[in-house]
Protein backbone atom coordinates (compact mmCIF):
# COMPACT_ATOMS: atom_id res chain seq x y z
CA UNK A 1 0.00 0.00 0.00
CA UNK A 2 1.90 3.07 -1.03
CA UNK A 3 0.49 6.51 0.90
CA UNK A 4 0.14 9.85 -0.20
CA UNK A 5 2.92 11.74 0.99
CA UNK A 6 1.92 15.31 2.16
CA UNK A 7 3.68 18.68 3.37
CA UNK A 8 3.42 20.34 6.64
CA UNK A 9 2.28 23.67 6.22
CA UNK A 10 1.03 24.40 9.85
CA UNK A 11 0.93 22.71 12.99
CA UNK A 12 -0.94 23.17 16.26
CA UNK A 13 -0.72 21.19 19.69
CA UNK A 14 -3.65 19.56 21.58
CA UNK A 15 -4.18 17.93 24.71
CA UNK A 16 -5.97 14.12 24.90
CA UNK A 17 -6.24 13.04 28.16
CA UNK A 18 -3.55 14.94 29.78
CA UNK A 19 -1.25 14.00 27.25
CA UNK A 20 0.33 16.83 24.70
CA UNK A 21 0.04 15.92 20.40
CA UNK A 22 0.62 17.60 17.54
CA UNK A 23 -2.39 17.54 14.70
CA UNK A 24 -0.32 18.97 11.47
CA UNK A 25 -2.34 20.66 8.46
CA UNK A 26 -0.78 19.93 5.39
CA UNK A 27 -0.35 21.42 1.35
CA UNK A 28 -3.63 19.73 0.67
CA UNK A 29 -6.02 20.97 4.09
CA UNK A 30 -5.72 17.94 5.47
CA UNK A 31 -5.29 17.71 9.09
CA UNK A 32 -3.05 14.81 10.24
CA UNK A 33 -1.79 13.66 13.30
CA UNK A 34 1.50 10.73 13.57
CA UNK A 35 0.93 7.36 14.64
CA UNK A 36 4.04 7.25 16.23
CA UNK A 37 3.69 9.80 18.68
CA UNK A 38 0.66 8.16 19.65
CA UNK A 39 1.76 5.11 20.13
CA UNK A 40 4.61 6.34 22.22
CA UNK A 41 2.43 8.21 24.48
CA UNK A 42 0.28 5.45 24.69
CA UNK A 43 2.68 3.28 25.57
CA UNK A 44 2.02 0.86 22.18
CA UNK A 45 4.38 -0.72 20.05
CA UNK A 46 3.78 1.76 16.74
CA UNK A 47 4.96 -1.58 14.37
CA UNK A 48 2.03 -3.71 15.50
CA UNK A 49 -0.41 -0.55 15.69
CA UNK A 50 0.96 0.52 12.14
CA UNK A 51 0.01 -2.95 10.52
CA UNK A 52 -3.21 -3.10 12.35
CA UNK A 53 -4.30 0.79 10.83
CA UNK A 54 -3.43 -0.33 7.16
CA UNK A 55 -5.12 -3.43 7.82
CA UNK A 56 -8.49 -1.79 8.66
CA UNK A 57 -10.89 -0.88 5.53
CA UNK A 58 -11.78 2.38 7.50
CA UNK A 59 -8.61 3.73 7.87
CA UNK A 60 -7.72 3.24 3.74
CA UNK A 61 -8.20 6.38 2.52
CA UNK A 62 -7.45 8.06 5.50
CA UNK A 63 -3.82 6.88 6.27
CA UNK A 64 -0.92 9.35 4.90
CA UNK A 65 2.81 10.30 5.06
CA UNK A 66 4.02 13.64 5.71
CA UNK A 67 7.76 14.85 5.35
CA UNK A 68 9.74 16.41 8.13
CA UNK A 69 13.11 17.34 9.09
CA UNK A 70 14.46 15.56 12.33
CA UNK A 71 17.48 16.11 14.41
CA UNK A 72 19.50 13.23 14.83
CA UNK A 73 21.71 12.41 18.03
CA UNK A 74 24.60 13.45 16.55
CA UNK A 75 23.07 16.71 15.49
CA UNK A 76 22.26 16.25 11.90
CA UNK A 77 19.16 17.19 10.59
CA UNK A 78 17.86 14.47 7.65
CA UNK A 79 14.13 14.20 6.17
CA UNK A 80 12.15 11.50 7.34
CA UNK A 81 8.76 10.13 6.33
CA UNK A 82 5.99 10.07 9.09
CA UNK A 83 2.87 7.90 9.03
CA UNK A 84 -0.31 9.57 10.06
CA UNK A 85 -4.26 9.42 10.47
CA UNK A 86 -6.47 11.67 9.73
CA UNK A 87 -7.52 13.43 12.83
CA UNK A 88 -11.02 12.60 12.59
CA UNK A 89 -10.09 9.19 12.44
CA UNK A 90 -8.55 9.39 16.10
CA UNK A 91 -11.68 8.77 18.22
CA UNK A 92 -12.07 5.59 16.31
CA UNK A 93 -9.07 4.42 16.48
CA UNK A 94 -8.67 5.08 19.89
CA UNK A 95 -12.02 3.59 20.62
CA UNK A 96 -10.89 0.08 19.45
CA UNK A 97 -6.98 0.01 20.73
CA UNK A 98 -7.20 -3.08 22.76
CA UNK A 99 -6.24 -1.90 26.30
CA UNK A 100 -3.96 -4.93 27.13
CA UNK A 101 -1.47 -3.49 24.73
CA UNK A 102 -1.69 -0.01 26.43
CA UNK A 103 1.18 0.93 29.10
CA UNK A 104 -0.39 0.45 32.74
CA UNK A 105 -0.60 4.33 33.21
CA UNK A 106 -2.74 4.88 30.23
CA UNK A 107 -4.91 2.04 30.09
CA UNK A 108 -7.71 4.38 32.49
CA UNK A 109 -7.58 7.09 30.55
CA UNK A 110 -8.00 4.76 26.96
CA UNK A 111 -10.71 2.64 28.69
CA UNK A 112 -12.32 6.34 29.62
CA UNK A 113 -12.76 7.80 26.13
CA UNK A 114 -13.54 4.30 24.33
CA UNK A 115 -16.77 4.14 27.16
CA UNK A 116 -17.42 7.99 26.72
CA UNK A 117 -17.32 6.98 22.73
CA UNK A 118 -19.71 4.44 22.77
CA UNK A 119 -22.12 6.57 24.63
CA UNK A 120 -21.63 9.03 21.80
CA UNK A 121 -21.84 6.88 18.80
CA UNK A 122 -25.36 5.48 20.61
CA UNK A 123 -27.10 9.03 21.18
CA UNK A 124 -25.67 9.52 17.55
CA UNK A 125 -27.42 6.73 16.05
CA UNK A 126 -29.96 5.70 18.39
CA UNK A 127 -32.75 7.23 16.26
CA UNK A 128 -31.66 5.28 13.14
CA UNK A 129 -32.42 1.76 15.34
CA UNK A 130 -35.20 2.69 17.65
CA UNK A 131 -38.29 4.35 17.61
CA UNK A 132 -38.58 7.48 19.48
CA UNK A 133 -40.50 6.15 22.15
CA UNK A 134 -38.08 3.87 23.38
CA UNK A 135 -34.49 6.48 23.42
CA UNK A 136 -33.32 7.07 26.47
CA UNK A 137 -29.86 8.95 28.38
CA UNK A 138 -27.29 6.07 28.30
CA UNK A 139 -26.61 4.80 31.41
CA UNK A 140 -23.46 6.11 33.30
CA UNK A 141 -20.48 4.91 33.50
CA UNK A 142 -18.35 4.80 36.87
CA UNK A 143 -15.36 6.46 37.06
CA UNK A 144 -14.41 3.77 40.44
CA UNK A 145 -15.31 0.48 38.16
CA UNK A 146 -12.17 -1.44 37.73
CA UNK A 147 -11.01 -3.34 34.36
Amino acid sequence: MKLQTLKIENQYPFEFYGSLFLIYQTDQNKLVVPIQHMCEVLGMEFKIELRRIKSNEVFSNKLYMIRTQVIEDNGKAREKNLPCIAVQCLPYWVSWIDTKNVGKRKRAKIVRFQRSTLDYLWLTHCSDILPDTLITDPEPQSETKQE
